[in-house]
């Protein structure tokens, strides 16, 4: 089973997947649904960085997550 195919169920080529992200990706730029360009491994950067923890990334040491997942700022209250 492919986690990611075309309508036949046929896996992609790496060509043809960069063919179709690239063309959905002007779609969305196109219906304004997006403002910042972004590559598929992204995706995985970003489920890293909304995850508390690293198992849906398969990582069970949390400093994996920290050194290469988490690219979002960290929110901290000011000091007063």
């Amino acid at each position: 089973m492919y986690l990611v195919c075309q309508p036949d169920g046929q896996p992609y080529t790496a060509g043809g997947f960069r063919a179709a992200f690239g063309e959905h990706m002007r779609e969305c730029f196109a219906k304004k649904a997006i403002e910042q360009r972004f590559t598929f491994q992204d995706l995985r950067a970003k489920s890293g960085s909304d995850s508390r923890d690293g198992r849906l990334l398969g990582h069970f040491d949390k400093r994996t997550l920290q050194r290469v997942y988490r690219r979002k700022p960290e929110h901290v209250d000011p000091v007063r």
